[in-house]
C-alpha cells in the first residue's frame, strides 16, 4: 500500500507540474512556505480525474514527497531494509538508482525523508541516521556522514526524517546529541563548519526554516520541547521558545512571515505567534492557542 501511494503522490505533482511551472527542490517548496506562484491551473477537475499519464512501479516503502526539477524527479523508497534514492525523467523512466543507508523498519517501516536539490546535488537523509550527498546526474556519492556514529546522535522512537536545509555553502542537520544538538557541514565536502549545542534535547523529526533577515539568517527548528533559533553564520543560539506540553513529536516547518514565526505542534502546546526583533536575535510571545493543534 506504502509503494502505492508513492506512485499516486508522484504522479499528482507530475501531472501538475508542466515544462514552465516553477521547480520544488525541497520540502515545502521555496522558502518551505508551502506556497506555489504557479498559474493557469485547473479552475475545476474532469469527472473522472486526470488521465494516467505513466506509472513507475518499483519504489519500495515509504512517506516521504518527491522533489521535480525541469528534468528529474527525486524521490527517496526503501527496499529490504535499505534506504534509495531514485531519479526519474519525466517520462517516468529510471535514469540511476543510488544506496543512501539503513532505512528504519521498526515502526511505520520504510524512507521518511524529502530530497533537498541545491544546484547539481542533492541531499537526503536515512531512517537510521545516514546524511548524504549524491551529483545529481549520475547518483554518485559525494560524501556521507552518520548521526549515531559521527555525532552521537541518540536514536529516536520513529527514525531520522529530517529534510535536510541548504544555505550558502552549508547543509544543516540536527543529531541531537547534547554536545552535538546541530550542526552545519559545508555542503560540497562534508566537512564541519559548526556545531551548536543548543538546549541538549533530543531531535523531534522538524524540517527546519530558514529567516533571512537583512543583516542575519537564521535556521529555526525544534528539538524535544522547544523551538531554537540558531545563527546560520556560526551556530550561534539566539533565543529558544520553551514549550508546555512534555512531547517530542514536533514535526511542522515553523513559518515566518512579516516578523512573525508561527508554529504549531501537538502535546498540550498547540499554536504559537512570535514576534522576532528586527535583528534576529529576540523573541516575544504574542499568543498561544492551547486548543489547535497539530
Amino acid at each position: 500500500m506504502q509503494t502505492r501511494l508513492y506512485q499516486v503522490a508522484v504522479l499528482c505533482i507530475v501531472l501538475s507540474a508542466t515544462a514552465n511551472a516553477q521547480e520544488v527542490l525541497q520540502w515545502r517548496g521555496a522558502d518551505r512556505t508551502g506556497c506555489y506562484q504557479d498559474t493557469n491551473l485547473l479552475k475545476s477537475w474532469p469527472e473522472t480525474g486526470p488521465d494516467l499519464l505513466w506509472e513507475f512501479d518499483g519504489l519500495g516503502n515509504g512517506y516521504g514527497s518527491p522533489v521535480i526539477t525541469n528534468s528529474a524527479i527525486f524521490v527517496n523508497g526503501e527496499i529490504d531494509t535499505v534506504s534509495y534514492l531514485f531519479a526519474l525523467d519525466r517520462s517516468g523512466k529510471l535514469r540511476w538508482k543510488s544506496p543512501i543507508g539503513r532505512e528504519w523498519t521498526m515502526n511505520y517501516p520504510g524512507s521518511r525523508n524529502t530530497p533537498t536539490i541545491a544546484t547539481d546535488l542533492v541531499y537526503v537523509t536515512a531512517g537510521m541516521g545516514t546524511i548524504a550527498c549524491l551529483e545529481a546526474e549520475n547518483g554518485k556519492t559525494r560524501w556521507s556522514v552518520d548521526m549515531v556514529r559521527d555525532f552521537h546522535a541518540p536514536m529516536t522512537r520513529f527514525g531520522f526524517s529530517e529534510a535536510l536545509a541548504v544555505s550558502g555553502d552549508a547543509v544543516f542537520f540536527s543529531p541531537g546529541n547534547t554536545d552535538s544538538n546541530v550542526v552545519a557541514l559545508d555542503r560540497f565536502t562534508g566537512n564541519i563548519k559548526w556545531i551548536c549545542k543548543g538546549l541538549g534535547q533530543m531531535t523531534s523529526y522538524c524540517s527546519p526554516a530558514i529567516i533571512t533577515l537583512p543583516d542575519r539568517e537564521i535556521m529555526v527548528t525544534f528539538s524535544k520541547s522547544a523551538l531554537l533559533g540558531i545563527d546560520t553564520k556560526d551556530g550561534a543560539l539566539l533565543w529558544s521558545h520553551q514549550q508546555d506540553g512534555d512531547g517530542d513529536v514536533h514535526v511542522n516547518t515553523p513559518l515566518y512571515e512579516n516578523g512573525y514565526i508561527y508554529y504549531i505542534t501537538g502535546d498540550g502546546n498547540g499554536s504559537v505567534k512570535l514576534k522576532l526583533s528586527p535583528d534576529g536575535k529576540e523573541i516575544e510571545e504574542v499568543w498561544r492557542n492551547g486548543e489547535m493543534v497539530k
